[in-house]
């Protein structure tokens, strides 16, 4: 709800400057493989660092593996999910897409404009506070 009302004030405000998308096609076998390479490597870190170093180990590999794709990230927690480890997958779930949102802002300011990259900040920075309360609860 708050990264849509940011957007509709942002669109409201600025108006629509729209760029045309190349977008490829959605079949191609290339990506699907490199997920599966991250999503296999994620999970076996995670799984391994669960074991020898318990949640914080976890936590942390989470946070790293987020920073480069929380969609494996997400997935890799989430194999956690016995009755045991539910609030430990929950709280590396949060840390991986948190981790991925700051390093895709962090992208943004770099390769964009400084008045993109300060319009985008504060958006991102709703985004991981709303996440970080909701995680809290």
């Amino acid at each position: 709800i708050a990264s849509l009302s940011i957007a509709a004030y942002l669109r409201i405000t600025h108006g629509y400057k729209g760029n045309i998308i190349a977008l490829g096609s959605p079949f191609t076998l290339k990506p699907a493989l490199k997920f599966a390479g991250a999503f296999l490597i994620i999970l076996s870190l995670v799984r391994l660092g669960t074991i020898y170093l318990g949640q914080n180990g976890a936590y942390v590999l989470s946070f790293v593996s987020g920073l480069a794709d929380s969609d494996s990230a997400v997935l890799s927690a989430l194999q956690l999910t016995t009755p045991n480890f539910v609030a430990i997958a929950s709280t590396a779930v949060v840390l991986a897409v948190v981790a991925n949102t700051l390093s895709k802002g962090l992208l943004a300011g770099m390769l964009g404009n400084k008045e993109n990259a300060l319009r985008l900040s504060a958006a991102l920075l709703v985004i991981v506070v709303c996440g970080l309360i909701g995680s809290a609860l």
